[in-house]
């Protein structure tokens, strides 16, 4: 019994913990993309699979879209929650006027996959274990919370 009332709250914290530091790493990488947009003129846009747990940014390179490359690593911008640090965190639902996918144009405002400016907040809602977040994307602004 002790040992259980030690434990559970250290698993609940653990949890959120991983929450959060994915939440900053989704952000992170929805400002990156809306920075490249504004700074190469260019359109770029992150896709995310809440089925699969994943999502890529791109952005658009005068004929095709091309993955962005993680400012960081180098690396594709790719993150797949089940195999990285976050393992535990899931996308439950990503939703940008009705579609999976943010677009920011090259004044970094946010639209949906058929280039419409956003009516309302784009969402992505994360779950660990029970526990929620919202990331939420402005409309005409592009500000971003976390809640």
């Amino acid at each position: 019994g002790i040992l259980t009332a030690v434990t559970l709250p250290r698993l609940e914290i653990h949890n959120n913990i991983k929450l959060q530091g994915a939440g900053k790493k989704i952000i992170s990488d929805l400002r990156y993309s809306q920075n490249i947009a504004i700074s190469k003129h260019t359109d770029t846009r992150l896709i995310f699979d809440p089925i699969n747990n994943i999502y890529t940014a791109y952005s658009w390179d005068d004929s095709s879209w091309q993955v962005l490359k993680d400012p960081y690593t180098r690396q594709d911008l790719f993150l797949d929650l089940d195999t990285s640090s976050f393992s535990g965190v899931s996308i439950s639902s990503a939703d940008f006027g009705g579609t999976n996918t943010l677009k920011y144009d090259w004044q970094g405002i946010p639209k949906d996959i058929n280039d419409n400016i956003l009516s309302t907040a784009g969402t992505i809602m994360l779950n660990c274990k029970g526990q929620t977040a919202t990331i939420n994307v402005t409309p005409q602004t592009g500000r971003i919370t976390f809640q």
